[in-house]
């Protein structure tokens, strides 16, 4: 068990966790501290650890039945789901009022759930990789952040220190999904281009998840060492 965890450690996808761990101890110690929209973020970091974590001892327990190989599946369909709804509850408490992703905030949540549930029931099930819905997630959330980076929420009584979070943490999100969605587009076709081109693009999708995970850390650091207001 043991060497297990410590193997998984060890892999070079661990990076994730130097600031993704601060990241949720952080936001469970200043929870109180922070904006709605920051703790929908927090809510999103406490799940990704789980799902983190989850999909690295999993395949040491779940065996998919059809083909009897150990398997993470089930939970990239859990993490598929949750991000089709937290997403989509952060940008909505960010954006200006006339938005329209705002304006139709519940309606995409609704809509996006039920797709990606349609999909796991009648489409790619549970121990298939939904690739239809995590292209579907990847282009909502995509879109999400580009309508915030076009409209930005310049509020009078809005906090500057604030905004430029934000704005750092849009900025990341948009570098982490654009460059996840343009590997997970090419990844199959790179394995008949150039050796290990598959690895190498998912080391490249990991590091980018770290870069994201730094610009929140950081941006975390900024709001509870501001003073109180």
């Amino acid at each position: 068990m043991w060497e297990d965890i410590w193997y998984e450690i060890n892999k070079f996808s661990a990076i994730i966790f130097i600031f993704l761990v601060p990241s949720c101890i952080l936001g469970g110690l200043f929870w109180r501290r922070f904006p709605p929209a920051i703790k929908v973020l927090v809510v999103f970091l406490w799940f990704d650890l789980f799902i983190e974590i989850g999909s690295r001892l999993m395949p040491y327990w779940v065996i998919d039945p059809t083909n009897k190989r150990r398997t993470n599946l089930p939970l990239v369909h859990i993490q598929t789901l949750g991000q089709i709804i937290l997403w989509p509850l952060f940008y909505g408490k960010i954006m200006q009022a006339g938005s329209i992703y705002r304006k139709y905030n519940q309606w995409l949540i609704g809509a996006g759930v039920l797709l990606v549930m349609l999909n796991t029931l009648f489409l790619q099930g549970i121990y298939t990789f939904n690739s239809y819905a995590i292209t579907l997630v990847q282009v909502v959330v995509i879109m999400l952040a580009l309508d915030y980076a076009f409209n930005f929420a310049t509020e009078f009584n809005a906090d500057k220190s604030f905004i430029k979070v934000l704005k750092r943490i849009n900025a990341a999100v948009l570098l982490y999904y654009c460059g996840s969605l343009f590997i997970f587009m090419f990844s199959n076709y790179s394995t008949h281009t150039w050796e290990n081109g598959y690895e190498l693009l998912w080391d490249i999708n990991v590091f980018l998840n770290f870069i994201f995970y730094l610009v929140v850390f950081l941006g975390l650091c900024n709001l509870i060492t501001k003073p109180r207001m």
